[in-house]
């Protein structure tokens, strides 16, 4: 029976995970590193420690590259040292899509082995420092995961999804294009973790859905799932083309975004995705 020891007490991640390996008879216990009394915590028989604990990109507005890099980076180093020097031989880290350039993806926007990595927010800027200080760790004895995961969605998750899920349910309507994102259900990330845990994946990987999603699409199962017809309007699609011209938040919901699935597979090639596209998002809505 192996041992857990999670970061990030309180977080959408952490809690979801937490009851997952608990379900599966893993020994968890999830810490919180706003209380500095984990540092007084032994690390000692733990067989992995999972850091989830972050400081977000939402919040990017109100804090310095000083602070992000002081919580994302710093802290990271901090807590996986004293993991290494507790004698805990693996580490699991929450890294982010984040750290790849937007720009010089090809095709269309595709994240791959070939793509830069040269992060433009606060946020992906500490997440790449961070795993530099990590891979810098690394020796027989002590193996790293780093997982640069897309937008993670689920039941009770905040964040964007619940933007476009508003958008959707308020105005009823969607563009007519279709695009490519990569996105990752909370239930199929848990599934990737876990399975990691047995198998001691090393490196570095992307989880993300077996299939790539569409946001408009999206808007419409949203719809469906809650009994509102959501239409799709090549008016509003010509609107959105010039508007994504000048508004990020824009440019980020609706162009292409995806990550090549070379990056995504475990050592092994188990299918982590244990529920489909449709699926995730029917229970992401609570249907």
């Amino acid at each position: 029976m192996k041992k857990v020891l999670i970061t990030g007490f309180g977080g959408y991640v952490a809690t979801n995970l937490t009851n997952e390996l608990e379900s599966k008879g893993y020994l968890v216990k999830i810490i919180d590193l706003l209380d500095k009394g984990w540092k007084t915590i032994s690390f000692k028989g733990f067989n992995v420690v999972i850091h989830t604990s972050a400081l977000v990109h939402e919040n990017e507005k109100k804090h310095t590259l000083s602070d992000y890099l002081s919580a994302n980076s710093e802290l990271t180093q901090e807590i996986a040292m004293k993991a290494k020097n507790e004698g805990v031989n693996y580490f699991i880290f929450m890294s982010s899509e984040s750290v790849y350039s937007n720009k010089n993806r090809h095709p269309k926007y595709e994240i791959n082995s070939q793509t830069p990595l040269i992060p433009k927010t606060k946020y992906g800027i500490s997440k790449l420092d961070a795993e530099k200080k990590l891979l810098s760790l690394i020796d027989d004895s002590f193996k790293v995961l780093i997982l640069r995961c897309p937008m993670i969605y689920g039941k009770g998750c905040k964040g964007n999804y619940n933007k476009l899920r508003n958008i959707s349910l308020k105005y009823k309507i969607a563009p007519s294009f279709n695009n490519k994102k990569s996105l990752l259900f909370i239930g199929n990330l848990c599934s990737f973790i876990r399975h990691s845990i047995e198998i001691e994946q090393c490196g570095i990987r992307c989880p993300q859905d077996k299939n790539y999603h569409s946001t408009s699409g999206l808007m419409v199962l949203i719809g469906a799932i809650n009994e509102v017809n959501v239409k799709k309007s090549l008016f509003v699609s010509l609107c959105l083309k010039l508007i994504m011209l000048f508004n990020n938040s824009a440019k980020k919901a609706f162009r292409s975004s995806f990550i090549s699935y070379e990056l995504s597979s475990l050592d092994d090639g188990f299918n982590y995705c244990i529920y489909d596209n449709n699926e995730a998002i029917k229970l992401t809505e609570g249907a």
